[in-house]
């Protein structure tokens, strides 16, 4: 019996799939994880920094 192909990268895969994926090298992992964690870090780092010029 053939195995399911993998579900595309995306909304289907969580973050620690992504990762182990990144891990392998997988550049469309990285950006679609990239895609969904950068607003939340660069808006964490500007709360740490205050200074909008440091982040």
């Amino acid at each position: 019996m053939p195995l399911a192909p993998a579900p595309p990268l995306g909304t289907e895969r969580s973050d620690d799939d992504l990762l182990v994926l990144v891990a392998e090298g997988n550049q469309q992992a990285f950006a679609v994880f990239y895609d969904r964690t950068a607003a939340r870090v660069l808006g964490l780092v500007r709360r740490i920094l205050v200074d909008p010029a440091q982040s």
